[in-house]
């Protein structure tokens, strides 16, 4: 039943593929990736979280990665302890996973 129900959706908005992965900010908290039938265009979405080698695997060779960007690159500790991302932060896990743009979001 749940398989078709992923088949299902799927098939209904167009995509090829849906993967998340726990954010490392809170419970329930999650990344996205997913990719499009048409073209094979592949979108991840961390929310709020930590950089983390989850987001890397499932946002690997993404055309657009967008991150949160809570802090600035000087509060690096507030950005530890809130579970966000700074911005040197972010720019890096789009590097890391080859992304080929970032948008960031989320500033304070």
């Amino acid at each position: 039943y749940k398989q078709l129900n992923i088949e299902n959706m799927l098939s209904v908005t167009g995509l090829q593929e849906i993967q998340t992965c726990p954010a490392d900010h809170s419970v329930n908290a999650y990344s996205v990736s997913f990719r499009t039938q048409q073209d094979g265009f592949k979108i991840t979405y961390s929310g709020d979280t930590r950089p983390n080698s989850n987001l890397l695997k499932i946002g690997m060779e993404s055309n657009l990665l967008i991150h949160e960007a809570t802090y600035a690159s000087k509060s690096s500790m507030e950005a530890k302890l809130a579970k966000h991302s700074t911005i040197e932060e972010a720019i890096q896990q789009g590097v890391q996973m080859k992304a080929k743009f970032t948008i960031l979001t989320h500033f304070q």
